[in-house]
């Protein structure tokens, strides 16, 4: 009994902690939430019109727009959720004066947040291309949704290895920053990573975002060739949150210090 009441009591402090987010985050702008979909969606649109404008070859399949949008929403839902939940707990510190509120609980309410957020422009995107699209779009439903959670995990994880780290050593937001500039081009989004040469994709076989974009094409695509290795993104998934966690649990004392 001890443990539902702990957990339910942690759930309404996680609620709690997105509510005041999405207050403080979007209130301030007159059109709100529909913001936190503009920016993404944005970001997307301007890549995808680019591409288009410089008459980029498809890669795979008969739509660029398709290839496209499979790669740029599932490297940027795993970038959005990674990178906002590393400030997670030093956007809450007011709260963690609270003997309720751990900062796990300040993490675990900054992915719910930004996972339905990311969620929702997905959503959005594979909407319109049912619409506009003759052919099925997810051809394996139960491999998209798999491929999803799994880069929502991925992004959970290395948001809370980041979290804790930030805070315990502020100069890893400049080294996470740098060591992320290059992820926009080594994730497979514009290209076949099976059509590279050995090297080079026995190099980018290490970035486990590459492996989420191929699993998401491999649901989408009826004959699509991964470069894929499940277990290995889980994995990095699961070390990461461990990490985090155990880090987390160990200078808690330090994290919730004013």
């Amino acid at each position: 009994m001890h443990i539902f009441h702990s957990a339910s009591q942690s759930g309404r402090v996680i609620v709690a902690i997105v509510l005041r987010e999405t207050k403080t985050r979007f209130g301030k702008h007159k059109l709100g939430y529909l913001w936190a979909l503009i920016e993404p969606m944005a970001y997307i649109s301007v890549l995808l019109f680019i591409r288009l404008q410089l008459h980029a070859s498809i890669p795979f399949g008969e739509s660029y727009f398709l290839f496209f949008i499979t790669g740029m929403i599932s490297y940027r839902m795993y970038q959005s959720i990674a990178g906002r939940t590393m400030k997670a707990i030093s956007a809450n510190k007011s709260l963690l004066t609270y003997p309720l509120v751990k900062p796990t609980d300040a993490i675990a309410a900054r992915v719910m947040l930004e996972s339905l957020t990311m969620l929702a422009v997905l959503g959005i995107f594979f909407s319109i291309l049912a619409f506009v699209s003759s052919n099925t779009v997810i051809h394996y439903p139960d491999r998209f949704f798999a491929a999803i959670a799994t880069i929502i995990f991925l992004g959970a994880g290395v948001g809370t290895f980041n979290a804790v780290v930030s805070l315990l050593m502020p100069v890893w937001e400049r080294i996470w920053t740098l060591l992320n500039f290059p992820m926009l081009f080594l994730s497979g989004i514009f290209y076949l990573p099976k059509e590279l040469p050995e090297p080079a994709r026995t190099l980018l076989s290490w970035n486990p975002v590459l492996h989420c974009v191929e699993w998401v094409r491999f649901a989408t695509y009826l004959d699509y060739d991964p470069l894929l290795d499940r277990s290995y993104v889980i994995t990095i998934a699961l070390l990461m949150m461990t990490i985090g966690l155990l880090l987390e649990r160990t200078y808690r004392n330090v994290l919730v210090r004013p």
